[in-house]
């Protein structure tokens, strides 16, 4: 009678990344893009948690890199007349936050902020940027995927501020 081969569990950090595969592969920001592109992304993101109020990055800092939401709710800033702040968009779980890594100087054009507690995926930037590089058709993709990201909160900053007056 043969022995029977023991049961092996999936090192938690695998599931892991099959989770956090599974929420970029389904969301609309990545949808589409090459499993082989999400898995060299995914090689560069780290869990971040932010709490109620806490900034993501401010206007004129160093742009390290961009976020994907996994809980919770992050407010887009527009910084305007005495130093205050104005909320020209609300990104929900599923969404892409930040583009200026993509773009020297790398320093944020706009600012953001938790609206409650936020769980996210915080992607280096220039690690990204040298995928980017090295791969031309994964680079072109996400360039164009964050050019349609940059137009519609510039046109959500447009509607934001020309409403209000």
């Amino acid at each position: 009678m043969g022995k029977s081969m023991p049961k092996t569990k999936t090192p938690p950090d695998i599931d892991l990344r099959k989770e956090r595969s599974r929420a970029l592969a389904g969301s609309v920001f990545f949808r589409g893009l090459k499993p082989e592109h999400l898995s060299r992304l995914l090689d560069h993101a780290s869990a971040i948690r932010l709490e109620d109020g806490q900034r993501a990055f401010r206007v004129g800092g160093k742009a390290a890199g961009f976020y994907f939401i996994t809980q919770g709710k992050m407010a887009v800033e527009l910084p305007v007349c005495g130093g205050a702040t104005c909320a020209i968009q609300f990104l929900k779980p599923g969404e892409v936050l930040g583009w200026s890594w993509l773009i020297p100087p790398y320093r944020w054009h706009l600012g953001a902020r938790a609206v409650g507690p936020v769980d996210a995926l915080f992607f280096d930037g220039m690690s990204v940027r040298k995928e980017l590089f090295r791969d031309p058709a994964m680079g072109f993709e996400l360039y164009r995927r964050f050019a349609a990201v940059m137009s519609r909160r510039l046109e959500g900053a447009f509607l934001k501020l020309y409403s209000d007056e």
